[in-house]
């Protein structure tokens, strides 16, 4: 019973063997990819019923970690975006120098966003090791996530 979704009920159970790939409903039964006996139509114990979250939040303006943190030499850095925007990911060393212009007023639609350092700066040479900030700029929104790359 999912009525209270964050306090979930179990009302009852299925020995699958091993673990399900996908649950999806199905009219009055449940759809259950299985790892072992393939694809179960599966009659539920109770009465399956919708419920309504109510309207989706808009994603928050972030900046995420890079991945890899350390790197050497090439990095992702991801981001989200509430809202479309003119987006700039630059980065800088420790002492403020600007390193590498990744994108500058890019446009780009709301949602979760991906891009990748090398680990060269502007004229295409490589970077020492050392911290290095990543900084996102998109309208008056900026945040910066320090990096580090070890050779």
């Amino acid at each position: 019973d999912v009525t209270i979704p964050e306090l979930p009920v179990p009302l009852g159970a299925l020995a699958s063997g091993e673990y399900s790939w996908s649950l999806a409903p199905a009219a009055s039964c449940i759809c259950l990819g299985d790892g072992q006996a393939g694809l179960r139509l599966v009659r539920p114990h109770c009465t399956m019923t919708a419920v309504d979250l109510g309207p989706r939040r808009a994603p928050a303006f972030a900046l995420h970690g890079n991945f890899p943190n350390p790197f050497n030499p090439t990095t992702s850095i991801s981001f989200t975006l509430p809202a479309a925007g003119a987006t700039s990911l630059r980065v800088y060393d420790v002492a403020g120098r600007l390193v590498r212009e990744l994108e500058i007023g890019r446009f780009r639609p709301a949602g979760d966003h991906t891009i990748t350092w090398n680990g060269r700066d502007d004229a295409g040479h490589p970077v020492g090791s050392g911290v290095y900030l990543a900084r996102l700029e998109v309208g008056e929104l900026r945040v910066a996530r320090s990096m580090v790359l070890l050779k």
